[in-house]
């Protein structure tokens, strides 16, 4: 992987998602310390994994295995999630398949909060019919205007909290911080990585410190929560409102594609072998 701008498949980065919620399950079984201690207690390490073309560098601190084995953990049918939605772009995507998969897949209680600074005509948004059919109690709120005080006054306290923004996110914490929690996971960004002229990144690399997700990582540590970050860097599929970033991923494939080509030299049977078909 030759750039760290990395782009990152939404549908994916949901599965992400629900994997820190069941690595975090264990918890039930023996409780983990909260706090700066325990920073990663809920973390799936994707970036010290070589996934080229699928994840950047993404947790923080401790790690399971991605797949499979986080799914061993089971999560009480009775748990409870809150998903604090922004106004679009790749979280959008990302919570639209979040919230279907905790209520599909993990029996859970999910309420979203979503920002009504969205585009409710655009996708992932109008589609929120499939989250309300499903089970999802969606929230609307202004999120820059102080709305997520009242909003967040009418959710129950969740054992799960995914915050999916950057508007807000200390508000969010310091609300959350005295609810029975099992994970607090925040979609940060890979934006905070300082650039390497070559080969992949990696979560523990060279960030830079004025970095405002970076200083939300560090504030939900400060306040004693079970945290766990995600860095994503350019999210797209099937729902997303940017479809730039698939025109992207599509030119850039149409390029590797055609360089490979290149490399061979097309003959009518029966072939020569390859020692001798190579120009």
């Amino acid at each position: 992987m030759k750039s760290h701008r990395t782009r990152l498949a939404a549908g994916l980065c949901a599965v992400a998602m629900v994997a820190m919620v069941a690595s975090s399950a264990f918890a039930v079984l023996a409780p983990a310390p909260r706090g700066p201690a325990n920073t990663g207690a809920a973390a799936v390490a994707f970036g010290a994994q070589e996934m080229p073309g699928a994840f950047g560098a993404a947790t923080r601190s401790s790690s399971v295995g991605y797949g499979r084995c986080a799914a061993l953990a089971v999560v009480a049918c009775a748990a409870a999630a809150l998903i604090v939605q922004n106004k679009g772009g790749g979280h959008g995507e990302v919570g639209y398949h979040l919230a279907l998969q905790l209520v599909k897949e993990k029996a859970m209680q999910v309420t979203m909060i979503n920002d009504t600074a969205a585009k409710m005509g655009t996708p992932p948004f109008n589609s929120y019919a499939d989250l309300e059919a499903a089970g999802v109690k969606v929230v609307m709120a202004d999120l820059a205007g102080g709305g997520i005080t009242a909003a967040l006054q009418g959710v129950a306290p969740c054992e799960y909290v995914f915050d999916n923004q950057n508007v807000c996110t200390k508000d969010v914490q310091a609300h959350v911080k005295n609810w029975p929690l099992k994970a607090y996971a925040y979609v940060s960004s890979g934006g905070m990585y300082k650039p390497l002229p070559e080969g992949p990144l990696l979560e523990t690399g060279d960030v830079n410190e004025d970095n405002k997700q970076l200083s939300l990582e560090r504030n939900a540590a400060s306040l004693g929560l079970p945290w766990s970050s995600y860095r994503p860097q350019y999210i797209y599929g099937p729902k997303t409102n940017k479809p730039e970033y698939l025109i992207g991923s599509s030119i850039a494939l149409a390029a590797t594609l055609s360089s490979l080509s290149r490399l061979m030299v097309p003959c009518a049977p029966p072939c020569p072998t390859p020692s001798t078909s190579l120009a």
